[in-house]
């Protein structure tokens, strides 16, 4: 039997677009009823034990192939100790406050990078609960939640956070590394431009070519900046190591598509304009 994916009972990417819609809400100063939500239904509950298996697979990168299908293995072992009844009775109720406190067309509209993983975790398990399984989709779902296990992660660094992490004291300090794995850690340390960036990110207003343009406006008002502040830099040392930053600098380009990493890299360029501006 094949199985459609329902990302309406789909715990894993729930979980992702709710936390989504705190930060988003928290960036607009609105009191988010995604709070009240998580708080009730991922703790302590059937569902909260069916996201960790989602969250077991999501986060697991870089693995062998043997441990890769001990996990999976462990997982699908996990899933089938469930209470389904329970599990189905709070997922009905999640549901149903989703709906009452959002619109469901604007809740999904928010990119999730792992979505397809999460719709091969969300079939794998159906297809293993089922008496009758279409092979071929069981294969595909495996070998796409496998492929991610088994590639290495993305550490959200560019080259030029790799080439001045090794650099002396002096210019590691005109760099604040910033790598990002939930938007809601360090709000009040980012300016206004930061928080529009991830504004645009994180609520999916903008059409991907828009968010590819607002990044790309983003990069070279950075590079025009950077040239003011090294116009008038005294010291020479960080005065070369700034014009190497700036040249290093890139758009995001247009057979690509933005994603974390890619806003992680600019959120430091802005912090890096911060800590120039502070030792100037």
């Amino acid at each position: 039997m094949s199985i459609k994916h329902n990302k309406l009972r789909n715990t894993g990417l729930l979980f992702e677009l709710l936390v989504r819609q705190f930060t988003s809400d928290t960036l607009i100063n609105k009191d988010s009823k995604s709070v009240g939500i998580l708080r009730e239904y991922f703790h302590n509950t059937d569902i909260f034990s069916e996201y960790q298996i989602y969250n077991a697979i999501a986060k697991a990168r870089n693995l062998p192939d043997n441990k890769a299908e001990t996990l999976i293995g462990a997982c699908l072992e996990s899933y089938k100790k469930l209470n389904k009844e329970k599990l189905s009775k709070q997922k009905y109720k999640l549901i149903a406050e989703i709906k009452n406190n959002f619109s469901i067309d604007d809740f999904f509209k928010a990119k999730v990078d792992n979505y397809t993983v999460l719709a091969s975790v969300y079939s794998l398990l159906e297809m293993h609960s089922s008496e009758n399984i279409d092979v071929q989709d069981y294969a595909r779902c495996k070998e796409t939640i496998l492929e991610h296990i088994t590639s290495k992660k993305d550490s959200g660094k560019d080259v030029i956070i790799e080439e001045f992490s090794k650099s002396d004291k002096g210019t590691r300090a005109l760099i604040y590394q910033m790598t990002l794995n939930k938007f809601n850690d360090r709000y009040e340390d980012l300016n206004e431009n930061q928080k529009n960036l991830l504004k645009q990110y994180i609520t999916n207003i903008s059409t991907s070519q828009q968010l590819k343009e607002y990044c790309n406006n983003s990069i070279r008002s950075i590079k025009t900046e950077l040239k003011g502040i090294i116009k008038t830099m005294t010291d020479e040392v960080h005065k070369v190591k700034l014009q190497e930053v700036a040249k290093l600098i890139s758009e995001v380009p247009e057979n690509k598509t933005v994603n974390e990493s890619d806003v992680s890299n600019i959120l430091s360029y802005f912090e890096l304009i911060k800590e120039c501006k502070s030792i100037k």
